[in-house]
């Protein structure tokens, strides 16, 4: 994934977004031991299962996880399969979207304690967990080991802090000239009714 390069680049298929770049990195990332393996299975296995179904099969795949390594391949083949995650240069957003409130519910119990806790909301027919601090996206997609797109949103907010602070500047030293302008103005006003009025002279 181009760090630098947060729009749309071309490649042989066409353009690849940013989430594709993502899903691309994502599959592409080593599993070195058997239990690993066995937990993306496992999250392959439950996405065909019924809706009713997954809640427990999550929670019971995630209690098999041996190694360190084992929980987060686990959730990055749930994310593979009901995640997605738009371009941090546009704005900060990361969802699993389920067909059941009781999916929210384990996917929620399985990265509370790590540390990771998201918000719910609906759309349409289907039950949203979802990311919009871009501190909470960067840990997560680093946790599922996705460090460069976790340093795309570390950095998105970086310069989007900069920007904002940049933008608070200026508008308080706008503010300041508007005050300075107004106040001048209202001096030269007096000034000016005392002559017309004989209190004062122009001359020294």
């Amino acid at each position: 994934m181009d760090v630098q390069n947060k729009e749309k680049v071309k490649n042989e298929g066409g353009e690849k977004s940013y989430a594709e770049h993502l899903r691309a990195a994502l599959m592409a990332l080593p599993v070195k031991k058997k239990c690993c393996a066995y937990s993306l299975k496992d999250a392959e296995t439950i996405c065909t299962l019924p809706a009713e179904e997954r809640p427990d099969a999550m929670r019971s795949a995630a209690a098999r996880c041996k190694c360190p390594a084992c929980l987060p391949r686990f959730v990055t083949g749930l994310f593979l399969h009901y995640g997605s995650v738009t371009d941090p240069a546009k704005r900060n957003h990361l969802e699993f979207s389920f067909e059941t409130e009781a999916e929210c519910d384990a996917i929620d119990e399985i990265l509370q304690p790590v540390g990771i806790v998201g918000g719910r909301t609906h759309r349409k027919k289907q039950a949203i967990y979802y990311l919009k601090d871009g501190e909470a996206i960067a840990d997560f997609l680093a946790y599922i080991g996705a460090n460069t797109a976790a340093f795309d949103f570390m950095n998105s907010r970086i310069e989007r802090e900069f920007r904002n602070n940049a933008n608070r500047l200026v508008n308080c030293d706008t503010a300041n000239i508007d005050k300075s302008l107004k106040a001048a103005e209202e001096q030269t006003t007096a000034i000016r009714a005392l002559i017309e009025n004989g209190k004062i002279s122009r001359e020294r």
